[in-house]
């Protein structure tokens, strides 16, 4: 078909349309205005226009050329009054096809719908057309389509029957101007509630829809005009003329190039002419799911989603055009409807809804706000259809995308190259600022190492972690999610683990700091209300189900806990417009003592909120409040609150906390006290210049103990009781004093302190002073921890347990120190000697020190995760002096864990876990310079300086007469054998049991040239290191050679692992080598180690893929034996440091030990501890040093 045929066809098929909807809207336009509206087919538009009118009388053409109106009896004919048994009584409606009268019938009297045909469509397609329909409705029963009652097909006058609807269709609602019936939904909806009427309707007719498609039934003309609404609200589907069979296969009732339904409702797949009359074209389900979308925008916007001037610019929106945003034209359309009525309107039908019945269920879903199952079209699914209706402008773009790559890809290598360079700037300086400030605030040099790792990551990155995480005492850092501008902070007694901050803004936030981090958090006051600098209050009684909070006008507000409900507010009291000055629950929980900046003071009971009492001083002046004890009595001060800095003037009040009456009064004189603390039933008091300690007890105040005398010039201005009442601190200008009983003072600082925290045990005291540093000391006075310059807290707490204490911090973290040494990283308590010789035990929980006054030391050093049960890390279990000189070699027993010395002094020694003395061999003569243990530490051999050898058994000692000089020796534990060798190629088994001798060789064919250095179980092997470079490989059986020796390059260390022998010499730090097993010394390769000096250390750990390095200059290199990559560096760490790894975990930790007298056990990674500990970013803690 040419060019001009399609545009005819276009024409005739919109002049059709035009007639159609004519029809539907009652308008008779005349002949000569369809003519004027199609100029170059006016011959087709009339032939088609008689076609239509045929069945008029001329007279009845004439009149309706001139638009007048058309009896009913005319127009349907004298022979159509009656229709067989139905007498017509009048017109309901009239469309392209058909029109719809008023009937009754005549047999029962009852009224219905009779639908006819119009006359140009009485033929056999007409009539197949009516059959289809009252076939769709008979197979169907839902409330929601309407049924037939009767049908002729093959009579004169086709009709059916149907039952008589009362209201409108939804066209002309959508129409209409007129106010909506009573029940009717409201459409084009401007509120939540009218949007749920329209989608609740929707719903009904998807769901209707879809019992028509189960029936295997598709309407294909859905639209407004065919959407009923009753009187009730509910929809009712009408005409069914060009349902269609889902089931038929092989007959079609249209033609090749028809297109039935109306052109703004149909889908792509229908309106697309090409598609002729195949499968596609006729659709299936998903044709009455785009028709339903269309129809459900236009209710809820009042237009259509697509717009077109004739056919085919209608027919290119539908195929081409996206459908256009309802909330443009409709704002109360939200997300969740956006991405349904995408779906629904998607022109793939593949991305379209499957079933008008899961359109439903996103519909029932927004009316009952849970998620819809919609998923609207990607970006690049928008930008594909995009570039499918412009693709001129699209390859223009595209083009010049691949240009703005191109450069993009440029700029950023450049750009990340400079970046590169900086990061690796920025985190060298933040290296050195951490090692800067290491000493002073290991918590700030922490922060700024992890900084460092993460602009640029490598060793020596790695390596500045290790100092600051052993002087740290930071475990973690707990985020406050929502609190901003804390005001008040309370810390929850007992075991919860929880605390309770609340901000400037007014917001309560509740979270626990241990375990599982929980949080729950609400608004109490408006920000108005907290806009000014006066601070509120909050306060948690000692079960820690009650939170009571004071806004800055007066309001009090209760919080109470339950486990089925959580928080929730109690009660809430209207405030006089003042703050209040302080707030406090009693001891059980049921009384709130509340005292305003003005007026009298006054108790709440809980429960209700109700006033209890009235406290009996009018105007005292008062600043703060304590609970006592047993007494449950008040005591008033005019004192700041605890913990604040000055002196008050000197009132001290104490009431009946029932009654509110006065019990007892102090102050006034030449001395008035400046300072008070509550604790229990124990009152510590102070003036200018002494402490005594009070007691109330059934109404009664006595002192108790005698007055303390404060140091000249002190200047007290807080003093501070723990839980028990006994151990005291006592703040001012002259530092900090502590004291106990009648004990004597001791002074902890010379500056002026800001907090005061006992632990629960009083075994420690937290100091936060003005050089911003907390400061950690026993209760002897001793300083435990000290951390400088990390923040400054707004309080300080200690958990029910003591093993932590927290530091909250105006950036709204919560700081969480350990009390004890923190496992993973820590430092050994040693002497303050030089270390000469160390050893962990088989399990790693243990680590023994040796220094060169011979004394031996004990240390716990539990691996990370062990928890706070058992020793500290690190601290002394026992001490010794077990030798007179040096000590040359400590080995723990595998498996009995009992630890064995060899001194200079020949003496060789064995230990119990407690330091009890086991056994001891003093046959020797010479100092020892080597030992070898059995597993189970029953038995032991002995090497000294002459060659000589002992063996030292439960039975008792004995000498092994050797004959040769003796260089080394092991257990063989499995054959229960002690092997020496030694200069000449001598080597000898023995029993250790009975001390027999199991072999000997020397000299002939077998025989180890020179002397054996050293003597190592590999595999199924005993690897001999001879002193003229070569491995033997001997058979542990009889001793004699198996293969081959390999010969190796000079060394002083050597280590057999699965990648080869892993050497290294002292004369040299700058690298160790690695040879292949089998090869010769040209295939080792070197390991460029960056140590300055002498190598003083080489170690593998088990299992032989890592190893380390120490050097004369303090420095200490970790490196991976598989490759020879540096992966940790450590420069300056002590003095001559040597290192050994930990036997129970490989190289997960090692333990370093030198000159400088101090022993740490590290981690191979520190990154990972790091970060468990302080997983924070560096511009908080900066905030919190503002």
């Amino acid at each position: 078909m040419d060019a001009h045929a399609n545009e005819g066809a276009a024409a005739l098929f919109d002049f059709l349309c035009l007639w159609e909807e004519d029809q539907e809207d009652g308008r008779d336009r005349p002949l000569a205005e369809y003519l004027a509206r199609f100029p170059r087919q006016q011959a087709e538009v009339a032939d088609e226009y008689l076609r239509l009118t045929r069945s008029a009388t001329p007279s009845q053409a004439e009149e309706d050329q001139e638009g007048g109106s058309i009896p009913l009896a005319e127009k349907v004919g004298d022979d159509r009054r009656q229709v067989g048994h139905y007498r017509i009584l009048g017109e309901l409606g009239a469309g392209g096809q058909g029109s719809v009268f008023l009937a009754e019938d005549q047999r029962i009297r009852r009224t219905v719908a009779l639908k006819l045909l119009n006359g140009v469509f009485v033929s056999l397609a007409g009539r197949a057309r009516l059959r289809r329909e009252a076939e769709a409705l008979g197979a169907l029963a839902h409330p929601a389509i309407c049924p037939v009652l009767e049908a002729e097909i093959e009579g004169e006058i086709p009709f059916l029957a149907m039952p008589v609807l009362k209201g409108r269709d939804l066209r002309q609602i959508l129409a209409s101007k007129d106010p909506l019936p009573p029940n009717c939904p409201h459409f084009k909806p401007r509120t939540r509630t009218e949007l749920q009427g329209v989608l609740r309707f929707f719903e009904t007719a998807a769901r209707a829809m879809h019992a028509a498609h189960e029936a295997g039934v598709v309407h294909r003309d859905i639209k407004p005009g065919n959407i009923f609404v009753l009187t009730n609200g509910h929809p009712m589907l009408l005409d069914f003329g060009l349902a269609h069979d889902a089931s038929e296969e092989a007959e079609t009732l249209t033609q090749a190039g028809d297109v039935f339904g109306t052109p703004a409702y149909m889908p792509p797949e229908q309106a697309d002419s090409k598609a002729g009359d195949s499968d596609e074209a006729r659709g299936d389900r998903r044709v009455d799911v785009f028709s339903l979308g269309v129809t459900l925008q236009e209710s809820l916007t009042g237009e259509r989603p697509f717009q077109g001037a004739n056919f085919i610019a209608l027919q290119m929106a539908i195929l081409n055009q996206p459908p256009a945003d309802p909330r443009l034209l409709n704002p109360i359309v939200g997300e969740d409807l956006v991405a349904v009525l995408q779906v629904a309107l998607d022109k793939n039908p593949a991305r379209r809804y499957p079933t008008c019945l899961a359109l439903a269920e996103d519909l029932r879903r927004i009316c009952e706000f849970e998620p819809v199952h919609a998923r609207p079209a990607g970006v690049f699914l928008r930008l594909a259809r995009w570039a499918r209706r412009s693709p001129g402008i699209a390859s223009g773009l595209m083009g010049l995308f691949s240009v703005l790559v191109v450069g993009l890809s440029i700029s950023l290598v450049l750009l990340s190259r400079v970046q590169a360079a900086n990061d690796l700037l920025i985190g060298r300086q933040l290296r050195e600022a951490s090692v800067e400030r290491v000493a002073d605030s290991p918590t700030a040099a922490l922060t700024l190492a992890l900084e460092a790792n993460q602009k640029a990551p490598g060793e020596r990155a790695l390596g500045v972690l290790y100092e600051p995480l052993l002087r740290s005492r930071l475990e973690r850092v707990v985020s406050l999610k929502g609190a901003t501008a804390i005001s008040v902070c309370v810390v929850f007694p007992g075991p919860s683990n929880k605390l309770a901050v609340l901000g400037r803004d007014g917001k309560l936030v509740v979270q626990s700091y241990f375990g599982e981090q929980s949080q729950w958090s609400t608004t109490l006051f408006d920000k108005k209300a907290s806009s000014q600098s006066r601070p509120l209050l909050l306060a948690a009684s000692e079960d820690g189900q009650l939170l009571a909070a004071s806004s800055e006008e007066g309001e009090i507000v209760l919080l109470e806990h339950s486990a089925a409900l959580g928080w929730s507010q109690r009660w809430r009291l209207a405030g006089s417009g003042a703050p209040c000055r302080d707030i406090r629950f009693d001891r059980q929980g049921d009384r709130l003592a509340v005292l305003p900046a003005e007026g009298p003071g006054y108790v709440l009971e809980v429960l209700q909120g109700e006033h209890q009492s009235t406290l009996d001083l009018a105007s005292s002046g008062a600043r703060r409040l304590d609970w006592l004890g047993s007494d449950g009595a008040l005591c008033l001060a005019t004192m700041p609150r605890r913990g604040s800095l000055g002196p008050g003037t000197g009132q001290i009040w104490f009431l009946d906390g029932s009654s509110g009456a006065l019990q007892h009064s102090l102050g006034g004189g030449a001395d008035p006290p400046l300072g008070l603390h509550v604790q229990g039933d124990a009152i510590a008091l102070f003036t200018n210049d002494s402490v005594k300690m009070l007691e109330l007890k059934s109404g009664e105040l006595r002192v108790v103990g005698p007055e303390r005398a404060l140091p000249e010039g002190f200047a007290p201005a807080f003093v501070s009781l723990d839980e028990s009442g006994k151990n005291l601190a006592v703040a001012g200008r002259g530092g900090v004093l502590i004291g106990s009983g009648d004990e004597a003072w001791v002074s902890l600082l010379e500056n002026s302190a800001r907090m005061l925290a006992w632990s629960p045990d009083g075994s420690r005291l937290l100091v936060d002073d003005s050089r911003q540093t907390l400061s950690l000391f026993s209760s002897r006075g001793a300083l435990l921890a000290e951390d400088r310059d990390y923040l400054v807290p707004q309080n300080l707490f200690w958990s029910d347990s003591g093993q932590h204490y927290l530091a909250v911090g105006k950036s709204a973290h919560v700081h969480i120190f350990s009390a004890r040494r923190l496992g993973g990283c820590f430092v050994l308590e040693s002497s303050g000697r030089p270390v000469d010789e160390a050893a962990l035990s088989a399990d790693g929980s243990r680590a023994a020190l040796a220094d060169r006054d011979g004394e031996v030391r004990m240390c716990a050093s539990p691996r990370s995760g062990a928890g706070t049960r058992g020793p500290e890390p690190g601290v002394l279990l026992w001490r010794s002096v077990v030798h007179q000189g040096p000590v040359r070699q400590l080995i723990f027993a595998r498996d009995a864990g009992s630890l064995h010395t060899f001194g200079s002094d020949g003496r060789a020694l064995s230990f119990d876990i407690n330091g009890d003395l086991l056994g001891s061999d003093e046959a020797h003569e010479y100092p020892l310079v080597a030992g070898a243990v059995s597993d189970d530490g029953s038995t032991w051999a002995s090497l000294d300086e002459q060659g000589g050898a002992q063996l030292w058994t439960e039975a008792g000692k004995q000498a092994l007469e050797l004959g040769f000089l003796a260089q080394s020796l092991y257990f063989d534990n499995s054959r229960g054998r002690v092997v020496i060798a030694g200069l000449g190629s001598h080597r000898r088994a023995f029993d250790y049991i009975s001390g027999e001798t199991v072999w000997s060789l020397q000299g002939g064919e077998n025989a180890v040239s020179f002397g054996i250095r050293g003597l190592e179980m590999w595999q199924e092997e005993v690897l001999a290191w001879g002193s003229d470079n070569h491995v033997y490989f001997l058979d542990p059986e009889t001793g004699q050679t198996t293969r081959a020796s390999q010969r190796i390059v000079p060394s002083d260390w050597l280590h057999a692992t699965p990648h080869g022998f892993v050497t290294g010499r002292s004369a040299t730090a700058a690298s160790a080598r690695v040879q292949p097993l089998g090869q010769e010394p040209t295939k080792a390769f070197f390991v460029r180690l960056p140590l300055d000096g002498r190598m003083l250390e080489l170690a593998v750990a088990r299992g032989g893929d890592v190893a380390l390095a120490t050097g004369a200059d303090g420095g200490l290199a970790v490196w991976r034996v598989p490759g020879g990559e540096v992966t940790c560096f450590i420069q300056g760490h002590g003095k001559s440091p040597r290192a050994i790894f930990d036997p129970s975990q490989g190289a997960v930790r090692w333990l370093t030990f030198g000159q400088d007298g101090r022993a740490c056990i590290l981690p191979l990674d520190p990154l990972a501890v790091a970060r468990t500990r302080f997983a924070r970013p560096l511009a908080a803690w900066e905030r919190d040093l503002e």
